[in-house]
């Protein structure tokens, strides 16, 4: 409700039979403030308030009421007096109604007009609906060339109060053609004998009555008219269309737009209903098909995601999957962004589906540089913070820079192709764009991480092992030590915590055939490695920053985590040799120790 205040008085006033009170309070409120009260009331009320108007206040008021209430208004009073309403109507409005109506109050209301004006209904209302002559007005003023100015400016008042507009009058020959069209302003400001003819202009601005309505709203826009006449193939002046109708138009169409730019349906005739008036079912069933479609068309996504499983179980250290939604958001963000971009530009005519390989190839490289800014964030979040290698912080950059020149350049591709071939480009909505931009994204993703990881950082050969790593037993106790047994068939994860300043990993017990492996990666904390490989002893110093200890045999692992306040630890990997797998039960014992 727009006036809580207001309402309930009115109210009062309806109940109390208030007739006078009610035309004394309306009569000094423009008719847009007075439609939107009426659409705050019930229906019945609404209908006292337009009883007590005067018959050309109501004819105003009416115009702006929703559909709805037009309808009831006028299937409910008699057929003479909806004939008198729609007389003192503009001719575009009154058509537009007449074509909502139903057949049967048709018949009965038009009798009761003129033969004038049933046939300006008729042909107004014979328009395809879109075009200029479905929004036209034959509400204008017309003069002959040959008029002096007294003359125009006589019948000007004259026929003033029967018409909409009379800033521009439109000079037209014995056959109705336009010739040209001369301005309030310039009447007044030129001398009473000077003719029609020597002080008109005659390059004028027309549509013609076909033309789509949305192209005939952006003249008037461009060149500032009050007016746009309409004309036929043969140049005969049919009507006009004024600048609050081009209003509506433009606002229209970009309601329009906007609902399949978010994947709601267009096709009921509803998209001017208010929020509040709109029925639920019908949001429903507007929504739901977009959905569907997007809803499978997110398939592809999992699919992409499925085919790449191979690139998770090489590098068995890098949670791929935690890296998806960061990458997938980004690539659909800037699609969305180019294509509303793309869209504008193709509303406004400022870009045309000739311009594709211009437009393509600049978002292209916008899209390289939002990469290059973007691309050494993702860097250093993954290497920095994270704790992952560098090299995996590289696959992070280079996979962003790459899925934002992606997602400009198809963002901007694909509504010119639409335009090309006759779609309209709104309806290649962002979220299908950013459906699209996931699934491809991936692809960039994973490409760049085996082009990266494979050639630099190749994983340890997957062997198939005979037997698992199992904790069988953690174990922390005072000396701060994890024992796990190693045996064939079973498999699980164990973990402690510890406050560390350096790590000591010892291994005992190690099965013949087996290695002791370290990846270093920072220099938080200081780890010291003693590697036991076939009775030789190797020391070690390396570093690290995630408190991770990692035993591996091929694709199988078990971890023993050590974090100590964001100190940092290190990962250490077993991985099988071609002797293969020791039978038997076996302990792996690492001892953590502090030292200060």
């Amino acid at each position: 409700m727009r006036n809580p205040l207001l309402v309930p008085d009115l109210r009062e006033l309806i109940r109390a039979g208030e007739a006078a009170a009610l035309g004394d309070f309306f009569n000094e409120h423009h008719p847009a403030q007075i439609a939107e009260i009426i659409e705050d009331l019930e229906p019945e009320e609404g209908d006292e308030i337009l009883g007590v108007l005067p018959p050309r206040g109501r004819a105003d008021v009416l115009s702006y009421l929703g559909d709805d209430r037009q309808i009831r208004y006028v299937e409910k009073i008699a057929p003479e007096d909806a004939a008198a309403l729609l007389h003192m109507m503009s001719h575009d409005e009154r058509a537009n109604l007449v074509k909502r109506l139903d057949e049967e109050h048709v018949d009965r209301i038009l009798p009761h007009l003129a033969q004038a004006e049933r046939e300006d209904i008729r042909r107004l209302a014979s328009y395809e609906p879109g075009t200029a002559g479905a929004v036209m007005t034959t509400d204008y003023v017309t003069l002959p060339p040959h008029n002096t100015v007294r003359e125009a400016l006589d019948r000007l008042r004259h026929e003033a109060p029967d018409r909409e507009t009379i800033y521009y009058c439109y000079v037209v020959d014995s056959d109705r053609k336009l010739i040209g069209f001369v301005s309030l302003k310039k009447l007044i400001l030129s001398r009473p004998q000077a003719r029609i003819e020597d002080i008109m202009q005659r390059d004028v601005i027309f549509a013609r009555v076909d033309e789509d309505q949305e192209g005939v709203a952006r003249q008037i826009d461009k060149y500032d008219l009050i007016a746009l006449p309409v004309v036929d193939a043969q140049d005969m002046l049919l009507g006009i269309i004024t600048h609050d109708d081009a209003m509506d138009i433009l606002r229209q169409e970009q309601t329009e737009d906007m609902l399949a730019f978010g994947g709601v349906s267009r096709e009921t005739p509803g998209d001017e209903e208010p929020y509040w008036q709109g029925r639920l079912s019908e949001a429903v069933r507007r929504r739901i098909g977009w959905l569907l479609l997007l809803f499978l068309a997110g398939l592809i996504t999992r699919f992409v995601s499925r085919s790449f499983d191979w690139v998770d179980k090489r590098f068995p250290y890098i949670d791929f999957d935690a890296f998806v939604p960061l990458l997938i958001g980004t690539g659909g963000n800037a699609g969305s962004q180019a294509v509303g971009t793309i869209i504008r530009a193709l509303a406004l005519g400022e870009i045309q589906p000739h311009d594709m390989g211009r437009v393509v190839a600049r978002e292209a490289i916008t899209g390289l540089s939002l990469g290059l800014i973007l691309g050494p964030v993702g860097f250093l979040f993954t290497w920095g913070l994270l704790g992952h290698p560098p090299i995996f912080g590289a696959v992070m950059g280079l996979a962003i820079l790459g899925i934002c020149v992606w997602a400009n350049a198809v963002g901007a591709l694909v509504p010119l192709l639409a335009k090309r071939v006759g779609i309209d480009p709104a309806l290649v909505s962002a979220p299908l764009i950013s459906t699209v931009v996931d699934a491809t994204g991936l692809c960039v993703f994973y490409t760049v991480a085996i082009a990266l990881l494979i050639k630099l950082a190749p994983a340890p050969p997957a062997q198939s092992p005979q037997g698992r790593i199992t904790p069988a037993a953690v174990k922390v106790s005072s000396s701060s030590a994890a024992s796990w047994n190693l045996s064939p068939g079973s498999t699980g994860t164990g973990s402690v915590s510890l406050m560390l300043r350096q790590v000591q990993v010892r291994s005992s017990i190690v099965p013949s055939g087996f290695r002791l492996n370290t990846v270093a990666r920072s220099s938080a904390v200081r780890m010291r490695t003693i590697h036991e490989e076939r009775g030789t002893h190797r020391r070690r110093n390396s570093s690290a920053r995630a408190a991770s200890l990692t035993v591996t045999t091929a694709s199988m692992r078990s971890t023993s985590r050590a974090s100590g306040a964001g100190r940092g630890a290190g990962m250490c990997g077993l991985g099988n040799s071609r002797r293969g797998f020791h039978q038997g039960q076996r302990d792996l014992i690492f001892s953590f120790r502090h030292s200060n």
